[in-house]
């Protein structure tokens, strides 16, 4: 049964699950640094959390839609000095 078509409805879920992640990556080192410039008298560390947090969530978002892309049979495009299957001019 592991060749089993996913249905819609659950590749919709675990595309939901996979951006609510990103979205917490991408704030919760802010919230974290805010908190720590509030108890430490700073006023920097939530501004750094959030550029932390945009990165790391940006990259979890580029590599699971890579993920995705080679599950599904698209194949990176040829390098240089390739042949692609699909050439015209051939």
């Amino acid at each position: 049964m592991a060749d089993d078509p996913i249905h819609p409805m659950g590749i919709a879920m675990q595309w939901v699950a996979r951006i609510f992640a990103a979205a917490l990556m991408m704030v919760l080192p802010g919230v974290a640094g805010f908190w720590l410039d509030k108890r430490f008298g700073m006023g920097f560390i939530g501004l750094i959390g959030f550029g932390f947090g945009l990165v790391g969530g940006m990259i979890y978002l580029i590599s699971a839609t890579r993920v995705t892309e080679v599950g599904r049979g698209k194949a990176a495009r040829p390098k240089a000095g390739q042949d692609s299957p699909h050439d015209p001019s051939k």
